[in-house]
Formats: structure tokens, sequence, C-alpha cells
């Protein structure tokens, strides 16, 4: 794949950025460099597999949220109340398990148990591994339309090569263990970017709108076509949106349907939305002025730095609406509608009033936009030195550091007792994502 970029570039500036001349180099010692940096991530990525194969096996199986996934398809099947909590459906259709599974109603929406109703026809070891595998499959799939997107002759190779790479990545393992949505979501936003690329806008709508109704984290890519009046592509999103909702409703009953949105939705994000591992906006005003953590999910638990329990509700509703409002105003003013979705799918990550780790893998697009912009101005240093900080933001994974650095520490109820200021770094991916949306959005178009 180096070779691949190394062969499309002219001879290099000397002034170019020094990652420039270790790619585009036609030197023996840098072409074997780049394949031997090349096969190395590639092993350690399919190596990162152990990780998903061994959630399938013994107990670790019914810690995947994928159960939650399942236990909705079931009920959605045999027409029972889907929003029991996961336990109650669980002990239905499981029988008696060996871990303590979620206490709460599956957050998922109505449609993900119309969706996923062919699992429903497997017991729940086989249905985990055929999502495992699907979810493969959708990571191939995203890769390579992102590739064609970008470059009409990405090939197959290089797409199983690049999907190889993005394993490595701990948001991608972190997905594929847990067995949750985010890569289909990826892959059907990955195709919406190539269909409205094309000018198929009605296309490009209806696979946003597919995936909204997986999980309505990428809602803010709608106001896109509202400014930029592509009403077929708003069509095409709401109309699907629309109609996987009424179908889910009159499935299921209105009663349960609109219990999800009155009664479901919000216990479950009163449960979550202080945890360290949630990255939302949503979550700063609580871990500020409520303290960090959960009572359900055990991670790190932290004081607030000031306890202000009117305050922090204001603050977490007042700082997504100032982030959404920035993105915004910034992006009326892009032209491209690429950049643009690229950045709102970032600020998607961080609006969303829950949002995990491998949310993440929604970050691929915009990445890989700025890649593509870096290859075509033959890597300017300054771009070039802020996207790889940012690169470095986006790699480490922020959990374990925190866990690592907590170290034995106090146990107390909902995990590890740490420091305020030690729990803001669990923070630093979302900080990561806004990083990728400024620098994206601040990119000059080709």
């Amino acid at each position: 794949m180096a070779n691949t970029i190394a062969s499309e570039q002219p001879k290099t500036s000397p002034r170019q950025h020094v990652l420039a001349r270790l790619l585009y180099s036609h030197s023996p010692t840098a072409r074997w460099a780049r394949r031997i940096a090349t096969v190395l991530g590639i092993a350690l990525g399919l190596a990162c597999l152990r990780y998903p194969i061994a959630f399938l096996q013994s107990q670790w199986i019914y810690r995947k949220d994928f159960l939650q996934e399942y236990t909705l398809a079931r009920a959605v099947a045999d027409r029972m109340d889907p929003y029991l909590p996961t336990k109650v459906l669980a002990a239905r259709y499981l029988g008696s398990l060996p871990r303590r599974v979620f206490p709460h109603p599956t957050p998922h929406p109505p449609p993900v148990g119309l969706l996923l109703a062919p699992l429903a026809l497997f017991d729940y070891s086989t249905a985990a591994a055929i999502w495992l595998i699907v979810e493969l499959i959708c990571l191939w799939l995203a890769v390579y339309l992102v590739g064609r997107t970008l470059d009409g002759r990405f090939s197959a190779l290089a797409t199983s090569g690049t999907a190889a790479l993005l394993l490595f990545w701990h948001p991608f393992w972190q997905e594929l263990a847990l067995g949750q949505l985010m890569v289909p979501i990826l892959a059907l936003l990955a195709g919406a970017w190539l269909a409205l690329r094309r000018g198929r806008f009605l296309l490009g709508g209806a696979l946003i709108g597919l995936a909204i109704l997986l999980k309505p984290v990428p809602w803010p890519v709608l106001l896109l076509f509202v400014w930029g009046k592509d009403w077929s592509a708003l069509f095409g999103a709401t109309a699907v949106i629309l109609m996987g909702y009424l179908a889910a409703g009159l499935v299921i009953g209105l009663d349960k349907f609109a219990r999800y949105f009155t009664a479901v939705l919000p216990l479950v994000n009163q449960i979550y939305h202080a945890h360290a591992w949630n990255i939302s906006v949503f979550s700063i005003g609580w871990r500020f002025f409520d303290g960090t953590g959960s009572a359900v999910l055990e991670g790190i638990v932290a004081p607030p730095a000031i306890h202000s329990a009117r305050v922090a509700p204001l603050v977490s509703v007042a700082l997504p609406c100032l982030v959404l409002l920035a993105a915004c105003f910034t992006l009326r003013k892009q032209r491209a509608l690429e950049t643009s979705l690229g950045v709102m799918l970032c600020i998607s990550i961080l609006v969303s009033p829950i949002s995990w780790n491998h949310y993440m893998v929604l970050a691929v697009i915009p990445a890989a936009q700025v890649i593509h912009w870096l290859i075509r101005h033959h890597f300017p240093s300054k771009e070039t030195n802020l996207a790889l900080i940012v690169a470095a933001l986006l790699i480490v994974d922020w959990g374990q550091l925190t866990i690592y650095l907590a170290g034995p520490g106090p146990v107390v109820e909902g995990g590890v007792a740490v420091p305020f200021g030690l729990s803001l770094l669990s923070l630093m991916p979302a900080v990561a994502v806004g990083a990728l949306a400024c620098l994206l959005a601040s990119l000059e178009p080709a």
C-alpha cells in the first residue's frame, strides 16, 4: 500500500515534510522499510482478532453488548415487550447466566429489533458468531467504499490490508468484541458518502437514514442537507427513518414504542451520563459538578471539581448545544459537502448523549479525508505536523492509560477511586475527535 502511494507521487521536493520523503523515497532501504512496516501493522491488526474471538468463548460471551441486541430481536420476533430489563429477557431466552447482565432495558432503538430479526432464528452463541462475521464483512465493505470514494482504483487487496490495519486501533477490536452496531453504521455512512459524491442524493440520504435507524448517533448529518438545500437527500433520509420507526411501532405496539422514548432512554442516560468511558460532551457537566462514575457499570470513580447539583445538568445540556452551533456556524461557510460530512461525523460522536470509545470508528471517514488532503497537497509541514498530533491523540487508549496510572487504588462501589484531575484523562478521546474535526474544517479546499 505504501508503494502504491509512492508510485502516485512525483519526485519529492526537499521542502516536503520528512514523512513525505519517507513515503515517497525510491531507495531500496525506504521500500523495504515501508513493506516491513505494512506487514507488521497488518500482523498486529490480525493478532487483535483474538479479543473478539475470546468474547465468543466461555463466560466472556455474556459480557458482550450483543446480548442486548439479541434479546431485543428475540422479543420482537415473539411479540413480547422488548423493553423489559435485559436481565429479564436474558433469563427467558438464555436461562440462568454465570454473570450479572444489564439490569436496565436496552437503549437500542425499536427498528434494530426488526433489522436483526433473522438472528432470532439461532441460539445466542451461534448468533453472536454470525454477528462477528457480519461486522468483519461490514468493516471490509466500509474500507472499500471509502477507498473507492477517494481513489477509484482502490483494490480488494488494498482494502483487505487496510481493514486488517484498522483492527489494531482499539475502537475497532473493542467494537467487534462487544458485538456493537458502529461498524455496520460506518459501512452505511461510507456508502452514503460515495453515493453523494456521485450525485445520487436520494440513495445517499436513504443510507444515512438507515444508519440512523441502527443508532441515532449520526443525526446531525441531516443538518447539512437542510442548509445545503439537498432536498432529495433529506427526503431519502427522513422517509427511511419514518418508515422504519412506523414499522417498528406497529410491530411492538405503540405503547411500548412511546415508553422507549419517554422512559427507557431517560433511564439509561441517567445511569451512564457520568461514566468515565462516556466520552460525550454531555458528560462534562456531570463530571465537573456531580462526580464521575456509575452504579451499574464499573470503571473509575472520581469526585467533582465543584459540587453543584443545579449546575451539572445545565452545563451538560449547554455544552453540546454550543458545540453543535459552533459546527453549524463553521460549516455553513464550507462549500464542499464532503468536508462538512466528515466534520459533522466528528460532531455526532461528541454530542450523542452517551458516546463510548468504540463510537470513534466513525472517525475513519474524516481521518481518511485528512490523509487524502495531505497526499494531494504533498504533505505540507504545518498541516502534517498537526495531523500527526491528532493521530497520536486518537491512537492512545486513554481509558487503559487512566486505569494504569490509577494503580491498585482504593476500590469503591462503581470501580477504582481516582482524583478528579486523573479522571480527566478519560475525556481525551473527546479532545482527539474534536481536534480531528477542527483540523479537517481548517484545511483549504483542494
